[in-house]
C-alpha cells in the first residue's frame, strides 16, 4: 500500500488535475517513495489498431481466403459422371474431399466473421485505448483525534456510500452516452451544492471520456482510480485451469489484443485520503470481452476525523456472465478466479482494527453458483442486503425487494465489517438514479446508496 503524498496546490474549477506518466518520486516528509500515478497524453487517448504480429497473421490468412474464393468462383467444365466419381475417389484417397475443402473455407470465413464482430463489440470492455484514469488528492489527512465514548453524540457518526455502474462503455458497444453521463455528474454536483451528496462514491465502467469526467464535474476533492491499462499484477495469482488458459478465443478478445482499457473503477470522496492501492486481476483469470479491460480491485484508506478512526473502502467489478459472450461455464470459472484474487488483495490491504466497506458490481444476479463461491472466499464481511432484510427495525429499507433473498436480485452490492472498538452498521438502503424522480434511468444499473453509522463499542441500540 502506498501512502498518499501531500496534495498539490488547490485547483481552480477550470483547471485539470495534474497527471504524470509512470512511477513518480513523491516527497512525504523525510521519506521519498515511488508512487505510480496513472495518466497520459489526452490527445493520444483514443488510439486503435491491432498488434503487429496479429496484423501480419491476418494479412496472410486473408490472402489465403482470397485464393480460396477465387478458386471457388473460377469457371470449369462440368465433368462426366464417371470423372466425378473418379475425382471424388482420388480426393478421398488423398484425404482432401471437396466437402472437406469447402468445410475448411467456411470455418475460416466463420472465424473471420467472428473476429470482425469481436473487434466491433470489443467496446463491451473498452477495446480502444481510452482516456487514462486520473488520480488527484487535494486534502491532506489530519491527525485523528480521540473521541470520548462517554458522549453518545460524539461516539456516533453517519456517512453514505453510493456504488454506481455508470455504463460508460465506448462506441460501438454504446452510442450517444455522453448526455446521460453528463447528467449524472451534474446531478451529483447539484447534490453536493445542496449538502445531500453521498460522502463516498464507487464508480464502475467509467471507461469513456464523459464517464471519467464525472470525477471532475461532480467536484469531489479526491478521485482515486483503479488499475491502469498497463498495470501488472504484483501479488500471487490464482491457479487457472490449463484448459481455461488454452481455450482462449481471439474473436472474443481473450488473447492477442492485450488490455485495451483501464479498469473503469473510481473512488470519489471528500474525506482525507491516508493511503491507496490497486491491483489488476491476472490476464488469464478472465473470460470473453471482459478480458479487454484491466479489471481488478481498488482501495483507499480514509480518515474519519469526527469518529476518530480510519475506514478502508474497496471497489471492484467482476467478470460478467452473458455479456462476456462465452459459455456460461467459462464465464463462471473466470468469476471464481477473480473472486479468489480479490480476496487475496483484501487480506493484504485490509487493516483489521479499522472498519471497512467492500462494494462494486459483483455480477452475481440470479447466479447461485457464483454467490456460493463468493460467500466462501470473502473475508469477514456481511452483506448490507442480508443485514437489512433481517433487521428491518434497525435498517430503513427504501427500495422494493421482490424476494426473501434480495441480494440475489442485483449485480450491485455493498458489504461491511467492524473494527476494533468501533462498529459499522448500515441504517438505510435506497436506490439512486433509478428513474423514479423523472421516469428516466441514466444507465443500465441503478445506483445503490447505503447510509452507515459508526458507533463506538457499547453504544449500539438493542
Amino acid at each position: 500500500m502506498k501512502p498518499i503524498p501531500e496534495p498539490p496546490e488547490k485547483l481552480t474549477s477550470n483547471e485539470t488535475p495534474p497527471t504524470r506518466h509512470g512511477p513518480a518520486p513523491v516527497e512525504t516528509g523525510a521519506l521519498t517513495m515511488a508512487m505510480p500515478i496513472p495518466g497520459g497524453d489526452r490527445n493520444a487517448a483514443l488510439r486503435t489498431g491491432l498488434p503487429p504480429r496479429l496484423s501480419v497473421h491476418l494479412s496472410k490468412r486473408i490472402l489465403n481466403s482470397r485464393q480460396v474464393s477465387a478458386a471457388l468462383r473460377a469457371p470449369r467444365e462440368s465433368p462426366k459422371p464417371k470423372q466425378v466419381r473418379s475425382g471424388l475417389a482420388d480426393a478421398a484417397m488423398m484425404g482432401h474431399s471437396p466437402g472437406m475443402q469447402l468445410q475448411g473455407a467456411f470455418r475460416f470465413l466463420r472465424l473471420m466473421t467472428g473476429l470482425a464482430f469481436g473487434v466491433a463489440a470489443a467496446g463491451l470492455a473498452g477495446c480502444q485505448y481510452l482516456a487514462p484514469p486520473e488520480l488527484y488528492v487535494r486534502q491532506a489527512p489530519p491527525a485523528l483525534v480521540a473521541v470520548s465514548t462517554a458522549d453518545d453524540t460524539s461516539a456516533r457518526h453517519t456517512f453514505s456510500v453510493l456504488i454506481y455502474n455508470v455504463e460508460g462503455l465506448p462506441w460501438p458497444a454504446r452510442t450517444n452516452r455522453g448526455p446521460q453521463l453528463r447528467r449524472i455528474a451534474d446531478k451529483v454536483a447539484a447534490m453536493r451544492a445542496a449538502g445531500t451528496a453521498p460522502d463516498i462514491v464507487l464508480l464502475q465502467e467509467a471507461f469513456s471520456r464523459e464517464a471519467i469526467a464525472i470525477a471532475r464535474r461532480s467536484g469531489y476533492l479526491n478521485a482515486i482510480p483503479g488499475p491502469a491499462r498497463s498495470d501488472k499484477r504484483t501479488i500471487a495469482r490464482t491457479q487457472v485451469d490449463p484448459k481455461h488458459a488454452k481455450n482462449r478465443s481471439i474473436a472474443k478478445g481473450e488473447r492477442w489484443f492485450g488490455k485495451r482499457a483501464h479498469s473503469g473503477l473510481y473512488i470519489l470522496t471528500d474525506f482525507p485520503v491516508v493511503a491507496a492501492a490497486s491491483e489488476p486481476f491476472s490476464p488469464r483469470a478472465c473470460a470473453g470481452y471482459d478480458c479487454l479491460a484491466n479489471k481488478g480491485v481498488a482501495m483507499v484508506r480514509l480518515a474519519i476525523p469526527q469518529a476518530g478512526t480510519h475506514l478502508d473502502v474497496f471497489n471492484t467489478h467482476l467478470n460478467s456472465r452473458r455479456s462476456a459472450k462465452v459459455r456460461l461455464q467459462r464465464a463462471d470459472n473466470a468469476h471464481r478466479y477473480q473472486v479468489e484474487e480479490a480476496a487475496k488483495f483484501l487480506r493484504i490491504h485490509r487493516e483489521d482494527r479499522d472498519p471497512a466497506i467492500y462494494g462494486g458490481d459483483f455480477n452475481m444476479r440470479n447466479a447461485p453458483r457464483r454467490f456460493e463461491v463468493f460467500a466462501g472466499a470473502k473475508p469477514a464481511f456481511e452483506l448490507v442486503h442480508r443485514h437489512c432484510a433481517r433487521n428491518r427495525g434497525r435498517c430503513d429499507v427504501r427500495k422494493s425487494w421482490d424476494s426473501d433473498e434480495p441480494w440475489m436480485d442485483t449485480q450491485d452490492l455493498q458489504l461491511f465489517s467492524h473494527g476494533d472498538g468501533i462498529e459499522l452498521w448500515p441504517i438505510r438502503i435506497e436506490a439512486m438514479f433509478d428513474g423514479s424522480a423523472d421516469g428516466k434511468a441514466l444507465a443500465d444499473h441503478d445506483g445503490l446508496l447505503v447510509t452507515y453509522e459508526l458507533v463506538r463499542a457499547g453504544h449500539q441500540d438493542g
